[in-house]
């Protein structure tokens, strides 16, 4: 008799006791992570390769412009990249379209893939290169052709010509908030991607910064970039 309730007992012990330790597993993998290390730092810096991933495995847009003098690529006005252009086309709707970042597929000639400020690929297929213009690659102080801020800003840089430096900031690019963006000129030191490729270091989170605003003298606002393409 007695050992049969000293056996009841131990058995509902540890029945108890693995729950509480199940409890406590399922607990712990559900928890958000404890400590700033478990979070990524630092601002995603992307150098888009849609060929093959992004447009061979991702059904996207495609257009065949109709061959024209008025649909072409030509090299890259915003990026320095080998196999970026810029391509002019009529799209499907009668629309013109210039799209400036382009990225030449490294299989089949004469075919695009555009990246627009949406971040969505259209493929462009059977397009002339553009002949007998001199190449007008970037001189660029950042090569990174869109950039997304912290609160969800799309920012795209621009190869228009700019209004007049603010101090020692140049035009680079406009944003989606309607400001612009601003990159600090250094003759002597120029900035790296090691640091900020904008001139302005990183915020506590190691995210790159960015000046935006207008073009009054003193009025440009320090932002964080989240991801940068290039």
């Amino acid at each position: 008799m007695h050992r049969w309730r000293i056996s009841s007992v131990l058995v509902s012990f540890i029945a108890l006791t693995g729950c509480a330790a199940s409890g406590s597993e399922e607990a712990e993998s559900s928890r958000p992570p404890s400590s700033e290390s478990d979070v990524p730092k630092g601002t995603h810096a992307i150098t888009v390769d849609p060929w093959p991933k992004e447009v061979q495995q991702t059904p996207v847009p495609t257009v065949s412009p109709s061959p024209s003098k008025d649909n072409f690529c030509y090299f890259s006005r915003i990026s320095d990249r080998s196999d970026a252009y810029f391509c002019a086309y009529e799209n499907d709707q009668g629309d013109k379209v210039q799209a400036d970042f382009c990225i030449a597929s490294p299989s089949t000639t004469e075919e695009y893939a555009c990246l627009d400020r949406g971040l969505k690929w259209t493929v462009l297929r059977g397009i002339r290169i553009l002949e007998g213009l001199p190449s007008l690659k970037p001189v660029a102080l950042s090569n990174y052709v869109y950039l997304t801020l912290t609160d969800g800003t799309m920012c795209w840089k621009t190869s228009m010509p700019g209004p007049p430096h603010v101090g020692d900031y140049v035009l680079s690019g406009f944003c989606s908030d309607g400001t612009d963006y601003w990159t600090r000129f250094a003759a002597v030191d120029a900035p790296s991607d090691a640091s900020s490729p904008f001139g302005e270091g990183t915020d506590a989170e190691g995210r790159w910064l960015v000046k935006t605003g207008t073009t009054t003298p003193g009025q440009l606002t320090t932002r964080s970039v989240e991801a940068a393409y290039r």
